[in-house]
């Protein structure tokens, strides 16, 4: 298994390369729909499976579980890219929701890379400077949260992981009702709920780009049925509407 040096470097490295320096937070959806030949799916799995990556030839496709919270979302995004662009798999995987230890190191891998990609080392290091966080409480942590746009328990595991906070502490800050407390000290909860509906399934990226594109090669009933299969009725019918933006 890699080192977590070696894992935050390439999150780095890549970070570096979509234009984004080791501190500053990152949007992550944006990220994805600036590579090249990239689909974006938001789809309802079952909540034992977070996400998916699927390679078919150049095209690369990324599939999150909408049902959990966006900050988790987030997170998936990264830990996929971990699988396509970091190590490069030559099909496709199925990502679980289970617990770190029992996870292989591949899965493993892809976890600490999304963790520092979303919050590098110095990143974290900077903040703490910066806003002279003396002790790791509940709104100090969530505040980290917000900044790096991070679910609740990524952030948790990340200070625990670098003995930030100690495992008694974790065990505790883990059982907190971080909605509750994101609003007691002002700030909004989206990142800890899940999508809205109108965004719980549809397509963004390359697949709708090709609709368009091809709209006029492809029959009229089989253009319908690939906008349907996408989640894109609105581009089936020429209306294109107006979608909900995520502050991701």
């Amino acid at each position: 298994m890699k080192s977590v040096i070696q894992l935050n470097s390439e999150a780095v490295r890549f970070r570096e390369k979509m234009g984004y320096s080791n501190r500053e937070p990152i949007e992550i959806q944006n990220i994805i729909l600036k590579l090249e030949n990239y689909t974006l799916m938001k789809l309802e799995f079952s909540e034992h499976i977070s996400g998916m990556c699927v390679l078919d030839g150049d095209s690369k496709t990324i599939a999150i579980n909408s049902s959990m919270s966006v900050g988790r979302q987030r997170f998936t995004m990264a830990h996929e890219i971990y699988h396509l662009e970091i190590e490069h798999i030559s099909e496709g995987k199925i990502c679980p929701s289970g617990i770190y230890d029992n996870r292989s190191d591949s899965e493993k891998e892809a976890d600490m890379f999304a963790s520092f990609l979303l919050m590098p080392y110095d990143g974290l290091t900077w903040y703490i400077d910066k806003f002279q966080i003396a002790e790791w409480n509940i709104r100090n942590i969530i505040a980290l949260s917000q900044f790096y746009q991070m679910s609740y328990m990524a952030v948790l595991f990340r200070l625990q992981h670098e003995d930030r906070i100690t495992l008694e502490e974790y065990e505790k800050l883990k059982k907190v009702n971080v909605r509750s407390e994101a609003i007691r000290y002002g700030y909004n909860v989206f990142l800890y709920n899940s999508s809205p509906e109108t965004d719980k399934w549809i397509t963004l990226g390359e697949y709708p780009r090709l609709l368009e594109e091809k709209r006029r090669m492809i029959p009229e009933s089989l253009f319908g049925q690939f906008c349907r299969e996408g989640f894109r009725e609105e581009i089936e019918n020429g209306q294109i509407k107006e979608g909900v933006v995520l502050n991701d």
